[in-house]
């Protein structure tokens, strides 16, 4: 999924290049882009495009579109596991990997806004136990944009025997074991970092620590503060921590065959993947994030896609930047997730799969983008000349 970048640096420039036609300046002014609506005549036509897109890729998952307050599309596609007896519906919750430091990143936000910790704050004052001089060095915004200059955690335990051993014993014994955070969390802290403070390097280890940042703060364990403050005030129902108790399935186009979660015991335990890949959801409560993000419905008083946008790095409280595009992305050893915003329009899309390793996934996001921007201008055109 890493093609996301170039594809989508490449999609922005197409943006600013048909703005520039339609008028998006500052002597158009009068146009409000966050209130273009699209008719039912072209919210058909839009469908129909992405419906007729999404097929010809044999996309297995559920996707939306939305522009403002309007649900252009929502729709499932495919089977939930290999038999082929139950057909994915738009409630399916799929395993958001990445896309959870959305709701990591919130919650700093959250805390942040309310005094509790500031941005500036260094690693050495929640975690003094370290005698690590780099981490009087960390602070809590290099952790956010990815420029604390740590390795991610997940290489540790695919590099290293017996710390995978360990954790592997820890989740047989119990995998309800908040403790397999903390064990986790003791060995990237007392590994330290690998990369220089201040460049960017993305690292999954970043945000495991602003989770245990979060508790210290909260007074509460992690995943019952992002359901007190962001799952339960925005109304999303189908979203929750990683659970033991279900036994999803995923494809692996890579492989050719389908896995379960029992298959991966360690990579689905809630307290490995914890704060930085921890979060299940489905489309219809993502693009009820989205939605709180766009209108500063999480953190009372607070600018959200300013704050997003305000740093050096190209990432940020769990989004990439690039202009007026924001977008997140994120995979486990089930399943594919991708989240795009145009803060701009307020144009939102997602696009959640069972399948992983997908080659059409960053086309499909490609062409539902384009067709649903397309709309935009054609509107913005009309506005203008008339």
């Amino acid at each position: 999924m890493r093609k996301f970048k170039r594809l989508f640096a490449g999609i922005l420039a197409i943006g600013v290049l048909i703005c520039g036609f339609t008028g998006c300046s500052q002597e158009n002014e009068t146009v409000d882009l966050k209130n273009v609506q699209l008719t039912e005549a072209q919210i058909e036509e839009v469908s129909k495009n992405t419906h007729e897109d999404l097929t010809s890729a044999k996309f297995s998952g559920t996707a939306y579109a939305g522009l403002n307050n309007q649900d252009i599309f929502l729709k499932a596609y495919g089977y939930t596991d290999k038999s082929k007896d139950k057909a994915l519906d738009e409630n399916y919750v799929y395993q958001l990997g990445s896309v959870s430091k959305i709701f990591t990143g919130l919650a700093v936000m959250k805390l942040n806004n309310q005094g509790k910790l500031e941005m500036s704050d260094t690693l050495d004052k929640y975690f003094p136990e370290y005698d690590n001089k780099e981490y009087s060095k960390i602070k809590i915004e290099n952790l956010l944009d990815m420029t604390a200059g740590f390795d991610s955690y997940t290489d540790y335990l695919s590099d290293n025997t017996d710390f995978l051993n360990k954790i592997d014993k820890m989740v047989s014994k119990n995998p309800n074991n908040p403790k397999i955070s903390d064990e986790i969390l003791n060995f990237i802290l007392s590994n330290g970092t690998e990369n220089q403070v201040g460049d960017y390097s993305y690292s999954h280890s970043c945000y495991y620590i602003l989770g245990k940042i979060i508790e210290k703060v909260a007074n509460k364990p992690y995943f019952d503060y992002i359901e007190e403050n962001i799952i339960e005030p925005l109304g999303l129902e189908k979203t929750s921590c990683l659970n033991n108790k279900g036994n999803k399935s995923g494809y692996n186009e890579t492989h050719k065959k389908w896995r379960s979660q029992k298959d991966f015991p360690v990579l689905n335990n809630p307290y490995v993947m914890y704060s930085s890949m921890g979060i299940q959801s489905n489309a219809e409560d993502l693009a009820k994030l989205c939605n709180g993000i766009l209108c500063n419905k999480i953190v009372e008083n607070t600018d959200c896609i300013g704050k997003i946008k305000n740093t050096s790095s190209n990432y940020n409280y769990g989004f990439y930047i690039n202009g007026n595009t924001i977008y997140s992305e994120g995979a486990t050893t089930l399943h594919s997730g991708y989240v795009y915003i145009n803060t701009e329009y307020f144009e939102k899309i997602v696009l959640l799969s069972n399948h992983t390793g997908i080659k059409d996934f960053d086309e499909t996001a490609k062409n539902v983008y384009n067709k649903l921007n397309s709309k935009i201008n054609g509107i913005i055109i009309n506005l203008i000349e008339n």
